[in-house]
């Protein structure tokens, strides 16, 4: 597994609804680098009988060299965003690095899944694998997953041989449903039971700081801040904003590893938070700071002079989306909301 955005919440749904009766190892965490890839399969179990490897990447060649190591049978690229630009180099530099694990399952034969609503994924796939699985209709009968409405969580409804079961999940955000329907597919295509995929979406809790809920005495608390690129962020300030709350606060910290993008796309959230309308505003970090120029946004160079301020002053009463690059650590604040 492999993609810009929702390696491991992909990852971690098709172990859970696969585990439900195979022996499945998979990435905990998120070791998917050259040690973690390595690290993940020695330590699988001899009795295993399925492994799901999440696999990262930040320049070219990485996921070359990690299919090598793992030897996929199976693979999915879950998107191509914005993201590690300072190491691809260009945006044809993050497509070419992604779909090297393209190129190697047509090497090997191997299985592509992909989201046949995805223009790019769509337009690789046939030019680099063959042997490939739409999401639309894994095991050749029409697969649908839609999102209903919902006041907080996603839901969503999945359509399978003319019966439609609605499942209510723990995760936050529309760009979730991406990654259920990832898991969706892979399973059915797999041999798994719509029961076992049902039960495993709906109580799968997401964990390490993703698109969590989470409610203090004071306020609640979407703590995204695991990680953060341009396409991630961006969506879930457009998703909190269609939140139905009350009063909402942002808490944004850089992003990492843009290279020579970095201040233009910095400055593209900044635009679009400010045509988003939220009560307040907290900016961390140095690239924030300084193409910031809205006077209502507060800006800090540094997350621990954002958390002397919200010791300073406590905030009270809001809907508060915490989301930036790791590096920035804004679980820091989270004791302090």
């Amino acid at each position: 597994v492999t993609g810009t955005n929702g390696k491991t919440t992909t990852k971690e749904l098709v172990a859970s609804i696969l585990g439900k009766k195979m022996k499945v190892h998979f990435t905990r965490s998120n070791l998917n680098n050259e040690i973690g890839v390595p690290l993940t399969i020695l330590s699988a179990p001899p009795d295993t009988e399925f492994m799901v490897i999440e696999m990262g990447a930040n320049h070219i060649g990485e996921i070359r060299t990690l299919c090598n190591i793992a030897r996929p049978d199976f693979g999915i690229i879950t998107n191509i965003g914005t993201a590690h630009i300072e190491g691809f180099g260009s945006w044809e530099g993050v497509v070419r690095a992604k779909t090297e694990l393209y190129e190697y399952l047509r090497k090997v034969n191997g299985i592509a899944f992909y989201n046949d609503e995805n223009n790019i994924l769509k337009q690789k796939i046939f030019r680099l694998v063959n042997r490939a699985v739409p999401f639309s209709a894994p095991a050749g009968i029409p697969l649908s997953v839609q999102a209903v409405p919902s006041e907080n969580y996603l839901r969503v409804v999945i359509t399978y041989r003319n019966e439609s079961h609605e499942v209510s999940t723990k995760l936050f955000g529309s760009y979730n449903l991406e990654n259920i329907k990832a898991a969706v597919a892979i399973s059915l295509f797999m041999g798994a039971g719509m029961n076992d995929i049902v039960d495993s979406l709906q109580n799968y809790n997401p964990a390490n700081n993703r698109s969590q809920f989470k409610k203090t005495d004071r306020n609640t608390l979407i703590c995204d801040s695991y990680n953060a690129n341009p396409t991630s962020m961006s969506l879930a300030l457009k998703d909190f904003s269609a939140l139905k709350a009350g009063r909402k606060m942002v808490i944004l910290g850089d992003m990492f590893e843009l290279g020579p993008v970095s201040d233009e796309e910095h400055q593209k959230i900044l635009d679009l938070v400010g045509s988003l309308n939220f009560d307040r505003v907290f900016l961390a970090g140095p690239v924030f700071c300084k193409m910031n120029k809205e006077k209502s946004f507060m800006c800090f160079k540094n997350t621990e002079l954002l958390c002397e301020e919200l010791k300073k002053n406590p905030v009270n009463g809001y809907h508060i989306l915490i989301k930036g690059s790791r590096g920035m650590s804004l679980e820091k604040t989270y004791d302090l909301l």
